[in-house]
């Protein structure tokens, strides 16, 4: 694209059989391109020539493309459409002074965004293809700044904020958004790490005291499904579903981070890594078969580790002893991929590859 140079290719998407990303051009500027397996081809100009459309949160619906990028007349950001053959701008919530959205998603056949409408305040729209609607207001006309949207059971879950500024979880059925959770009652529930397992959505909330756990949302109750620190504060990270049971970084009585799972019935400790201190567990990642990957270990001294159901194992120690730093564990096909250092205290990194 960039003849001679780089064509510093990001936000790649495959949309029905093309392939749809951001690149250079020669004079500097992003645009959205289209590779259909022959032929590379520009698709935007939204921003005008020799300027930079910035084109992000590339998405398709039917045989559309939706995109963010920016627009040649007020510098704003807004939401173009590419059906095939032309691009138009679809949303202008405040009135050419850049509507900023994120967030797409495809809810019902239709296109959900996060965008302002000015004065950064920050609501849910619906575009239907044809007019942009407000979905949200569940702060009464201040700023909803709605996140961690999920779709479960024909309805979409965000989390955002009411009229007292207090972070609950919402859903809209389509016509209508009603508020799901108040665990914190007239506090902050601070919800996040929404997953679905089944026919039940589970979150990490606040509870009246301001200590985080799991709830489970039935579709009618919530209940508090974890007590990892036997009374006192959880804050349970990372909630991964794999196959009927979630796993999930939370405080052991000892208040140390440590792996546990929950099977639907029982929350269960999994790891006890690094004896008396954190396990300092990150980067959780489910294989094909059904097992839990991660990295662990004392800072300096990090290692790949699998969980199969029923015993956890060591899988890496590149740097005999030293930190392996995994880093990025990606799994695809049969094999996870992960960056790591073999060098010890070095630092020399390669790209590591494991089959189960």
């Amino acid at each position: 694209i960039e003849s001679g140079g780089v064509d510093e290719v990001e936000e790649v998407a495959v949309i029905g059989n093309k392939v749809y990303f951001r690149a250079e051009t020669g004079s500097g500027g992003s645009h959205l391109y289209q590779y259909d397996g022959t032929t590379t081809t520009r698709i935007s100009n939204t921003a005008g020539d020799y300027q930079d459309d910035q084109p992000t949160d590339i998405m398709g619906i039917g045989n559309d493309v939706y995109f963010v990028a920016t627009s040649g007349q007020s510098g704003g950001q807004f939401v173009f459409k590419y059906d095939g053959t032309t691009v138009i701008q679809v949303s202008d919530i405040s009135s050419g002074a850049g509507d900023y959205p994120s967030l797409l998603t495809q809810f019902n056949g239709q296109l959900v965004f996060r965008a302002q409408a000015g004065g950064n305040l920050y609501h849910l729209y619906q575009y239907d293809g044809s007019v942009v609607t407000q979905i949200s207001d569940t702060s009464l006309g201040n700023n909803d700044f709605p996140e961690n949207l999920m779709i479960h059971d024909n309805r979409l879950f965000f989390t955002a904020y009411n009229s007292t500024s207090s972070l609950k979880i919402w859903a809209y059925d389509g016509s209508s958004v009603t508020q799901i959770s108040n665990t914190a009652l007239a506090g902050s529930d601070d919800a996040g790490f929404l997953v679905t397992l089944g026919n039940d959505l589970y979150f990490r909330g606040r509870n009246i005291s301001g200590n985080f756990h799991v709830y489970k949302y039935d579709g009618t109750t919530i209940t508090q499904e974890s007590n990892t620190s036997g009374g006192g504060d959880d804050i349970p990270m990372h909630l991964t579903v794999i196959e009927s049971k979630i796993y999930f970084i939370a405080m052991n009585p000892s208040s140390y981070r440590k792996l546990f799972v929950l099977d639907g019935a029982t929350v269960t400790q999994i790891s006890d890594i690094v004896a008396n201190d954190d396990d300092g567990i990150a980067d959780l990642t489910a294989s094909s078969t059904g097992h839990l990957f991660f990295s662990a270990g004392r800072s300096g001294a990090l290692k790949l580790y699998q969980y199969n159901g029923a015993a956890l194992a060591q899988i890496t120690n590149l740097s005999n002893g030293g930190d392996d730093d995994i880093q990025i564990p990606v799994w695809m096909n049969d094999s996870i991929y992960f960056k790591a250092n073999h060098g010890g205290s070095e630092q020399y990194y390669g790209l590591y590859r494991y089959t189960e």
